[in-house]
């Protein structure tokens, strides 16, 4: 009887620690939804007023929970207002320099910034990156407008992203509230 309970217990603890991912099994880890402040006067296209949120992605070993270095990761966006954009892509302006022309105002975090002028990092609704040590890989999704909709979130439509992992996908939406 205290053999068959031992038993019993070890199994239950493995199948515990197996529910994440077996050895060597690489894990996803994105965002849950997120959901954004948004109304009509933020949805004019090209108005220089957005918001640029920071979205990390995590790879890690299923069974060490270890994380893992450069892993390829792509990314997709479903709708043309809500794109993926590098993080080096952004700088942040300060308060002197807003007088510039092609400035952005991050509603997000009350903030101008701009983008890099280099064409291979503008917004796009597919981007390509790797984790790094920590097993993170760090990007941007640029909202400039929401799909209208009226349906149940005040007028706008969700926006999807897609991670993908080889075969395996994850996914989350920016719910416009």
């Amino acid at each position: 009887m205290r053999n068959t309970l031992l038993l019993a217990s070890v199994a239950a603890l493995t199948a515990c620690g197996l529910e994440g991912g077996m050895a060597g099994e690489s894990q996803l880890l994105v965002p849950e939804d997120l959901e954004l402040h948004w109304d009509a006067s933020f949805n004019r296209v090209d108005d220089g007023l957005a918001v640029l949120l920071p979205v990390d992605v995590m790879v890690y070993d299923g069974a060490s929970g270890e994380p893992l270095d450069g892993v390829a990761l792509e990314l997709r966006g479903t709708v043309p207002g809500a794109t993926l954009v590098f993080p080096e892509a952004v700088a942040v302006v300060g308060p002197e320099e807003t007088e510039a022309v092609g400035l952005w105002w991050d509603a997000w975090r009350d903030r101008y910034f701009e983008f890099d002028v280099d064409e291979s990092l503008e917004p796009s609704l597919l981007l390509q990156t790797e984790t790094d040590a920590t097993g993170l890989a760090r990007v941007y999704v640029f909202v400039d407008s929401f799909p209208e909709d009226d349906l149940e979130f005040g007028g706008f439509a969700p926006a999807s992203v897609t991670v993908s992992m080889g075969e395996l996908d994850e996914s989350f939406l920016l719910i416009p509230r």
